[in-house]
């Protein structure tokens, strides 16, 4: 599959593409891409899952971290952030690990592919209303998989074990 994922924008990679781009990465010991994530997105390991042609794995790692990696990859600073902190940098070659990311999750998409398993939880009124914004929902995704909250129809408080 060598054709582009998303034809809208010019700059995607081909599965080939993305691939080979994926390879170039050392697979650092001490990854400074991860250190300069805000999340700490454990960028080596699922280029490493790339650069096999296991995109399914990678979306996996991305997803442990990102509930948004299409729109991370479109929107984060990653020049500043992962790939500014890339050891390749230095040699200004760094890895284009924007696009990657953004490669993965298109793919991802467009294949429809991920199927969250994850433990179904009551969801309130508000929540399932398409008046609420996409980032307020991304946030109740968020956690609600770290169980870190609970939800009522009023109010958002941390949970008491």
């Amino acid at each position: 599959m060598n054709r582009k994922i998303n034809d809208s924008a010019s700059d995607d990679y081909t599965m080939l593409e993305a691939i080979e781009e994926a390879k170039r990465c050392l697979h650092c010991k001490n990854p400074l891409c991860k250190k300069g994530c805000p999340i700490s997105n454990d960028m080596p390991d699922w280029i490493r899952e790339l650069s096999m042609g296991n995109l399914g794995n990678a979306m996996a790692i991305i997803n442990a971290k990102s509930n948004l990696p299409a729109v991370c990859g479109r929107v984060c600073a990653h020049e500043r952030q992962c790939e500014g902190n890339c050891i390749l940098n230095k040699k200004n070659a760094h890895i284009h690990i924007g696009k990657l990311e953004r490669f993965v999750a298109d793919f991802d998409s467009a294949m429809n592919l991920t199927r969250e398993n994850l433990v179904r939880r009551p969801v309130a009124e508000w929540q399932s209303s398409a008046a609420v914004p996409p980032a307020l929902r991304s946030l109740v995704n968020f956690h609600a998989r770290a169980s870190m909250w609970r939800f009522s129809k009023w109010s958002l408080r941390p949970a008491v074990c």
